[in-house]
């Protein structure tokens, strides 16, 4: 394994997983990537409410300080899930549109040569024949690497 990437959401899964990954890491001496996706949406509204903030407070705040709380974010998951565990990890974050998330996955596992890709899927009929949502299809369909995929 050259280095892995654990697509991270605000759910008791992700830190789960986060530990999983790292215990492959640690076994294979690589990097730990954390990546946070914010949605384009999501940023706005955020970085309309801090302006206003801004006005009241007569200073200026951006997209820089609304993608803070995404690192900050990260750095709390990982402080829970890796707090016993020694390995090496980063903090990526990426802004997408929602139709955009398996490909902004796919280019931060790239940029950061990783060859292993963890997330989280959820079970989407009582049958189990929808297994996958969308991201995690297109994930697995498109990355040229490993997918681990915890299901929910």
């Amino acid at each position: 394994m050259e280095n892995a990437l654990v697509v991270v959401e605000d759910t008791i899964d992700s830190k789960e997983l986060v530990r999983e990954a790292a215990s492959f890491v640690v076994a294979e001496e690589a990097t730990l990537y954390l990546f946070v996706m914010v949605s384009r949406d999501e940023l706005e509204r955020t970085v309309s409410t801090l302006e206003r903030i801004g006005e009241v407070e007569n200073t200026s705040y951006g997209a820089d300080t609304a993608l803070e709380g995404a690192t900050v974010f990260l750095e709390e998951v990982a402080n829970e899930a890796l707090d016993d565990i020694d390995v090496e990890y980063e903090r990526v974050c990426s802004v997408v549109d929602d139709t955009d998330r398996s490909s902004a996955a796919i280019q931060a596992a790239n940029e950061n040569d990783c060859d292993h890709v963890f997330t989280t899927g959820s079970k989407r009929s009582p049958t189990g024949k929808a297994l996958f949502g969308d991201f995690v299809q297109s994930l697995i369909l498109s990355f040229d690497g490993r997918v681990t995929v915890d299901l929910q």
